[in-house]
Formats: C-alpha cells, sequence, structure tokens
C-alpha cells in the first residue's frame, strides 16, 4: 500500500450534467455564488461503506478544512429516501403540499427542500449559500460526482467502477489501488490533496 504524506494527483472523470468545469482543476464544479451566480463551487463525494470509517473520514476532513478558514457544506443521502419527519409537523406540512419547510433557532436554520435528484440538492446547497468553496457528500451514487473511496479495514480490496476517483481512504493495505492512497493518520494530508486537486488552495 502506497503511503504519501502528499500523494501525486491523478486524473479523474466524471459526469454530473448540472455542473460546469472548474478551469485547470479536472473535475466538475457547481454552479452557484457570487452576485452574479457565476462562481464554480467544487463538489467531492466520500464514497464508501457506511460505518465508522466513513464518519471519522467525513469528520476529520471537515474538521481540518474548516480550520483552514474554507467554507465547507456536507450534504448526505438517506439511502430510505426519506427524512424521518413524517410524523411531525414539518413532515404533515410538507404531505400538505409546502415546497420548503423549516426550523429555526438561534443561530441556526434546517432546512428540508423538495429536489429532483441528490444532484440537484448539492445544486440547492451552493445557491442557499453563495460563500461556500467546497460541498463534501456522501452516500451518492459515485458517478454522479468525481469521488473519494473510503475504505474500512473488514471491506474487500476496491473492485468495480473507478470512473471519477480521484484517491482511496483506506483504513487498511489496500493491494491494487485505482488512485493515490492514504491511510489512517492521513486525514489531514486528504483534506489538503483535496484542496490541490479541486483547485480551491
Amino acid at each position: 500500500m502506497r503511503r504519501l504524506s502528499e500523494p501525486r494527483s491523478q486524473a479523474g472523470k466524471n459526469s454530473t450534467a448540472v455542473s460546469q468545469a472548474q478551469p485547470g482543476s479536472g473535475v466538475r464544479a457547481l454552479a452557484g455564488g457570487g452576485p452574479a451566480g457565476d462562481r464554480p463551487v467544487a463538489a467531492v463525494a466520500l464514497e464508501g461503506p457506511p460505518g465508522p470509517w466513513l464518519e471519522t473520514v467525513l469528520e476529520g476532513v471537515c474538521t481540518h478544512l474548516a480550520s483552514q478558514g474554507v467554507r465547507v457544506a456536507v450534504c448526505r443521502r438517506l439511502p430510505q429516501g426519506r427524512v424521518g419527519d413524517e410524523a411531525k409537523d414539518t413532515g404533515r406540512y410538507r404531505a400538505a403540499g409546502a415546497r420548503v419547510t423549516a426550523l429555526a433557532a438561534p443561530g441556526l436554520l434546517q432546512v428540508t427542500w423538495e429536489a429532483a435528484d441528490e444532484t440537484e440538492a448539492v445544486a440547492l446547497l451552493a445557491k442557499m449559500r453563495p460563500d461556500l468553496d467546497l460541498v463534501l457528500v456522501e452516500g451518492f451514487p459515485a458517478a454522479s460526482l468525481p469521488w473519494i473511496g473510503v475504505v474500512p479495514s473488514d471491506c474487500p480490496d476496491w473492485r468495480g467502477n473507478t470512473a471519477g476517483c480521484l484517491a482511496l481512504m483506506a483504513e487498511k493495505t489496500v493491494a491494487t489501488a485505482p488512485a493515490p492512497v492514504f491511510g489512517p493518520g492521513q486525514v489531514e494530508a486528504m483534506a489538503r490533496f483535496i484542496l490541490r486537486r479541486l483547485g480551491i488552495r
């Protein structure tokens, strides 16, 4: 397994239809931001089996990016297709026809917004907060965005589609890797790799 504190980037592919290329980055960026809505907001998916390792990597990357002043959002896909508030006020309002429901508290606003698919949801985030630099998404189909493969210790070596894979974040040794590999203790290095690979810093 390659253990590189700062692996060299490799070219990746992606196929999201609602985004535009960020010049020179080789990855996709979502339209949004700026007064005219034309500043690209980068997005990358973290893909892997649900569990503690995926949560650890996502939280660690978010923590490091925020500590460096990067304005980051996190969007998680719920595979069951619902947010679990069907019996609550917000769920009933949505069933009654509300296109948007929201909960407000001092310093916080939680919004549930109808979206055609997951990619549109990420684009809506970019428009709601035009000051964002990066959206991290979890649980999205790997083909919709450039992505980081998150491999826990009990997962077989990565197989299958590798189109758009920028790197792997592995809790174990990976014999054959389609992209640079980061191991335990290299979450900050992964965060720096994402910034460099997406042309944010």
